[in-house]
């Protein structure tokens, strides 16, 4: 994989901005929106660059902004896009620290058109910026951990725009379950996804509100509210009919009192079901999941009450539908015999998640990779924390699973090169790929088998934490050859330079995160070009001095 001449030719632009006449005048629309996001991305919004991207970029016809993680965009940065009379219709502002509700309930007093609003980690905005929200269009809206924005900003976001259809609110300390009755009282039969994990003091009363005033929610994700029961998730299930995705993760009430049957009363249509770390008895499980005729994903982490005999019953009736399967944490009692279920029932899964099941070695697989329909099918597999998994069936899924995007094998003793390069010559789709602690065989992984996957994998994120082998040489085949890089997970590899880290967020193509945490590092290590290769190298400061 190359950097396109398109994305180098707006990266000229970028750095160029204020050299290049008119520029401004020779960009469409969607160019000008593409550039303000990587200018961002890579800090380059300074005070005395930013009137020329104001100047160029700038201009009424724009309608998306997204701004991330840049402490560069400020009040003034959104004042400008106002004064610029854009109609946006998707707003997204993650992490920016410097924007306060000076700019951006000006920016949000304008947009009649918004669609879509997503408000991420912003530490200094409150609810004034929120109440500045009406738009007859807004269906999208998202906010989280914004943590000065109180009840009344969600109040008055509600109220000006009862069309919403898609309610997230990860909330603040700020932000109490009084607010949901007034959520569900204004968007009422609207509202089809909501999603309140993190408002912990729930209770039944106030979960309520959502089946006297929202009978048409579909996705409803609770994650975390340990105090809702199971009265109030049995009445709720009676009024909401049209369920299909639910999220009781962690609801440790739900079980309580025992024997009570609130689960078998789960709404039929429901297609997505999660139950993480609840657990729920091993016999129950069948029963439960045979009145789910539509089930296609089901996440069962860490529920450690289900053998072999338990997942025969249970995928014997629900098997044959399921897209996506999450047996993660399960770590008790799961082995390579609840495995054969899996294998047996399941032929149209895309999805398998077996996080942290220490007892599997994988063995089973090899009949469902065999199958070569089945293998293709194959989108996402992850077998992190699986110490033993089998070398040979390990060897087997990049040549038969030959459309995997994502792939996880943190902790895989049997993760050698070998095993890498043939994932980098026959998965051609991959785009996420966790290594993390891959150091503990008798092979350990290199540069060699890092450099390939960056030349023949379009990835996205990588998770080589851990494994101290590695040198710079993986960060720049990474840069060279990865530029939609995304994320990067480097902790504990102290061969790898901050200078290497610094050469890849600057070439990729958008904002690189990278968590690259080491020892202190030699202060007299540099890093030199060497003019005939034009490879960059570490060279010991000494070194350098005496070819000089």
């Amino acid at each position: 994989m190359v950097k396109l001449l398109g994305d180098i030719c707006l990266q000229c632009i970028a750095q160029n901005l204020d050299t290049i006449s008119n520029v401004g005048r020779r960009l469409p629309t969607s160019l000008k929106e593409t550039l303000l996001k990587r200018l961002v991305d890579h800090d380059m919004l300074t005070d005395s660059y930013l009137p020329h991207v104001t100047y160029h970029l700038f201009c009424p016809a724009m309608r998306w902004v997204e701004l991330r993680y840049s402490s560069q965009v400020t009040d003034e940065v959104l004042l400008q896009l106002s004064y610029s009379q854009c109609k946006l219709e998707k707003i997204t502002l993650e992490g920016c620290s410097n924007v306060t509700d000076l700019g951006l309930h000006t920016l949000l007093s304008k947009q009649d058109r918004l669609v879509h609003l997503r408000l991420k980690d912003l530490e200094k905005i409150t609810s004034k910026s929120l109440q500045a929200v009406r738009s007859p269009l807004l269906t999208n809206v998202y906010i989280t951990r914004c943590n000065l924005v109180c009840n009344e900003g969600i109040t008055s976001i509600v109220q000006h725009n009862p069309q919403i259809t898609t309610m997230h609110i990860n909330p603040s300390h700020k932000v109490t379950e009084e607010i949901l009755p007034v959520v569900a009282k204004h968007l009422r039969h609207n509202l089809i996804d909501l999603n309140i994990c993190g408002l912990y003091t729930m209770s039944d009363e106030i979960l309520l509100s959502l089946g006297m005033h929202c009978p048409n929610i579909k996705n409803l994700n609770v994650d975390g509210l340990v105090r809702i029961t199971s009265d109030s998730l049995s009445q709720l299930f009676k009024v909401l009919g049209s369920l299909s995705s639910l999220d009781l993760s962690f609801c440790y009430k739900t079980l309580e009192p025992q024997g009570n049957t609130m689960l078998e009363g789960i709404p039929p249509r429901l297609a997505s079901l999660a139950l993480g770390g609840l657990q729920i008895e091993g016999d129950r499980l069948p029963g439960i999941f045979q009145r789910l005729p539509m089930l296609t994903d089901l996440r069962l982490t860490g529920v450690n009450t289900i053998t072999a005999d338990v997942a025969d019953q249970m995928l014997k009736e629900i098997g044959h539908n399921l897209v996506s399967l999450n047996f993660g944490g399960c770590h008790l009692l799961f082995d390579d015999l609840c495995l054969k279920p899996v294998v047996k029932y399941c032929h149209n899964l895309e999805s398998l998640s077996l996080d942290l099941c220490f007892r599997v070695e994988g063995k089973p697989l090899k009949s469902l990779l065999e199958n070569d329909e089945r293998a293709k099918r194959m989108r996402v597999m992850s077998f992190s924390g699986c110490k033993d998994f089998s070398y040979d069936i390990l060897r087997l899924i990049p040549q038969r699973c030959v459309n995997l995007q994502e792939l996880y094998l943190s902790r895989v003793r049997t993760v050698d090169d070998e095993v890498l390069i043939s994932i980098a010559n026959n998965l051609s789709q991959l785009s996420i790929l966790s290594l993390k602690s891959c150091s503990q065989g008798s092979d350990p992984v290199t540069d060699t088998s890092v450099i390939e996957l960056a030349r023949c994998c379009p990835l996205l994120e990588l998770v080589v934490s851990g494994i101290h082998t590695l040198t710079d040489k993986s960060v720049f085949a990474l840069a060279n050859s990865c530029p939609d890089l995304e994320c990067f997970y480097v902790s504990g590899c102290n061969k790898i330079t901050p200078a290497a880290i610094n050469y890849l967020q600057d070439v990729c193509n958008g904002r690189v995160h990278v968590v690259h945490n080491i020892p202190s590092a030699d202060p007299n290590l540099l890093m030199a070009k060497n003019l005939d290769t034009g490879e960059f190298l570490r060279m010991d400061q000494e070194v350098y001095q005496q070819l000089n």
